[in-house]
């Protein structure tokens, strides 16, 4: 069996009509989109995961 759920961030709406949001996967960096979703709280891991993409990128602290 596939798992059917992945770690992401909300970003922004998508624009459509039916009420998709923008995620960042956090596994594979990418845009993803979707219309249904499960808000959660952010785990460490999470946070940790977050700093070490932005550490990739060059992103100063507090810039986002």
């Amino acid at each position: 069996m596939q798992t059917l759920t992945i770690g992401a961030i909300a970003l922004l709406p998508d624009g459509n009509v039916q009420g998709g949001y923008y995620f960042y996967n956090l596994s594979t960096g990418d845009i993803i989109s979707r219309r249904s979703w499960t808000p959660l709280h952010v785990p460490k891991e999470v946070i940790d995961r977050v700093h070490v993409l932005a550490a990739a990128d060059k992103v100063s602290r507090g810039s986002i």
